[in-house]
């Protein structure tokens, strides 16, 4: 599967030179954070059916301070392939909805969630992951939040108390400095959790936006959708210490997720980190 780009935009190859500098860029801020940082993008492709999906594989990525099972996430995140089809919302996850709804997701904890609300959970719970920050990114020359992201911005951390205003505060100036940007502080929500289906968005209007068909309404309201707050959410962690570690290397290296990566691992990983990565590297990617 070949990676599209958005009709009328730079090449692919420019688009990833500027997310590259921008996320080298908030990997620098983030080399302190305690349990390490894994920072990527997702971008829109078209498969064979014609559909949207969007993917990470082969695009920029940096990995932050202690690193292993970060890795190891980003090697799982390449083999998934995220739709962009508002009627199909189940093969959507946080990566998805962002780009659809053109709005943010971010949680302390996705282990709190089922695989309907965040569909890498298992991986989450053996890869130690608990914090994620998902938001959409524009062109600054596409004309302004009325155009579809050509990007998805994703971090994720072992840690439970990331101070995600912080983060968006650089996420922001690194996206300026290569003529782009995210949502405005306006429009991000302040309420930290992740959404669930139906979504906290008007389908209908997504539809007429992308040119599809609407669909009669089945319900009286739209508000089904609501944003599932953390605090609502017993903790349910999985498998997280140090013998679920030692068990999700194992999987991973038996399943063959050291391959295909893409992109780029800061020098700031530790050698652990870089060694998996390196790995990664050298063999083909999986679609």
């Amino acid at each position: 599967m070949q990676e599209g780009k958005t009709p009328g935009a730079e090449s692919s190859s420019q688009l990833k030179a500027r997310l590259s500098k921008a996320l080298f860029e908030l990997n620098l801020k983030l080399a302190s954070c305690k349990s390490g940082a894994l920072v990527q993008v997702w971008m829109p492709e078209v498969t064979a059916d014609g559909s949207m999906v969007l993917s990470a594989q082969g695009l920029p990525f940096a990995i932050a301070g202690v690193g292993d099972l970060l890795a190891l996430f980003r090697c799982v995140s390449c083999r998934y392939r995220f739709s962009t089809d508002v009627t199909r919302p189940a093969l959507m996850g946080a990566i998805g909805r962002v780009y659809s709804s053109c709005e943010p997701e971010m949680s302390h904890n996705v282990q709190k969630y089922d695989k309907q609300v965040y569909l890498r959970v298992s991986e989450a719970q053996r890869c130690r992951v608990h914090s994620t920050l998902v938001m959409p990114v524009f062109d600054s020359g596409d004309g302004g939040l009325g155009a579809r992201p050509i990007a998805v911005f994703e971090l994720v951390q072992a840690d439970k108390d990331v101070p995600f205003p912080a983060v968006i505060a650089e996420l922001r100036k690194c996206l300026t400095d290569v003529s782009m940007f995210t949502s405005e502080p306006d429009h991000i929500t302040t309420s930290v959790g992740l959404r669930n289906w139906p979504m906290h968005i008007d389908t209908n209007a997504l539809l007429r936006e992308l040119g599809g068909e609407v669909r009669p309404s089945t319900s009286q309201s739209n508000s089904a959708g609501r944003l599932m707050l953390e605090n609502d959410i017993p903790d349910d962690d999985g498998p997280t210490g140090p013998a679920g570690a030692a068990a999700a290397a194992a999987e991973a290296a038996a399943a063959g997720m050291l391959g295909g990566m893409g992109g780029f691992v800061s020098l700031g990983a530790n050698p652990a980190a870089a060694a998996v990565a390196a790995a990664a590297a050298a063999r083909p990617a999986s679609s």
